[in-house]
């Protein structure tokens, strides 16, 4: 039994999408579970404008990055 989790969250930013598969010797996934996760409000309303220009945006996508790395491993733990 091979176990990979696989994430994504489209241009929609409607959640995060998580899944767990196991992947046979000859490479054929089996899909064990998958949870969508929501991205918290403020998180979301800061990437938003992380789409529009605007002044400081390096440190302002520094910011969000941190934040969603942080919901990207509650997603995985929620899967989990």
């Amino acid at each position: 039994m091979s176990l990979y989790i696989g994430l994504m969250s489209g241009t929609s930013m409607d959640g995060i999408d998580a899944v767990l598969a196991d992947i046979d010797a000859a490479g054929r996934p089996d899909v064990v579970a998958t949870h969508t996760h929501a991205w918290p409000a403020e998180l979301l309303a800061q990437l938003r404008r992380l789409a529009l220009p605007g002044d400081n945006e390096s440190d302002r996508m520094g910011e969000a990055d941190a934040h969603a790395g942080e919901v990207f491993a509650a997603a995985v733990n929620a899967l989990l």
